[in-house]
């Protein structure tokens, strides 16, 4: 039996909805990957937020504890301005340390074996004063929690879009008393870089922390 042959292939209304259903498919996996990208990105932009208020916290958290160390009692060494953590009123606290960098060494010449030796010990009972301020460290816009020892400032967490700072007495009452205050709340709240090339939007992260000072109230 001879069935003949057929030459005319697809119509053009065929052709084109083939096209259009190879067009969804391929719009869908590119909106799929798209998403899947945008997810990603944002977690690590929420990870990264966190992980900068947990540093923060935790330098904050190890030096106010230690505000008003002054075992000789003579220095005066405290709270010295509860302010809201703005640059024109930070929070200025005090200690004495042995390590504000002023030391005294003395270096002597090689010997036979071809070393060098250092003598020297920074010098003790030193008064260390500590600024924490909010600040544009690097001119993007962008405010930054600064940490200031001794005139050297520097930035310990980026994107910081609030800072707020609660002082209590051993009543747990509010008290804006530099001598009465026994531990501060500190809230650090951060946001995604909005300068970054990967920003991706998203909210902010905030964290929370009460810190005792242990070694205020002991005169």
């Amino acid at each position: 039996m001879d069935f003949g042959k057929n030459n005319q292939g697809f119509t053009l209304i065929e052709l084109i909805i083939a096209m259009s259903i190879c067009v969804m498919v391929i719009a869908g996996i590119v909106s799929a990957f798209r998403s899947q990208e945008t997810t990603q990105l944002t977690q690590e932009q929420v990870v990264e937020m966190q992980q900068n208020l947990r540093g923060a916290l935790e330098i904050m958290s190890k030096e106010i504890r230690m505000a008003g160390y002054d075992p000789d009692v003579k220095y005066g060494a405290g709270i010295n301005r509860a302010g809201d953590g703005t640059a024109a009123d930070p929070l200025i606290f005090s200690m004495v340390a042995d390590d504000d960098g002023n030391d005294n060494y003395t270096m002597n010449a090689a010997n036979d074996d071809n070393q060098i030796s250092v003598n020297g010990a920074d010098e003790k009972g030193e008064l260390k004063y500590i600024i924490y301020s909010l600040y544009d460290a690097y001119g993007d816009g962008d405010l930054d929690l600064g940490r200031k020892i001794d005139g050297q400032k520097e930035a310990i967490a980026e994107n910081v879009s609030g800072l707020i700072l609660a002082y209590y007495d051993e009543d747990g009452n509010v008290t804006a008393d530099t001598t009465a205050i026994r531990s501060i709340k500190i809230t650090l709240e951060t946001q995604p870089d909005v300068n970054a090339t990967n920003f991706v939007g998203g909210g902010t992260r905030t964290l929370t922390e009460t810190i005792k000072c242990r070694n205020l109230g002991l005169k």
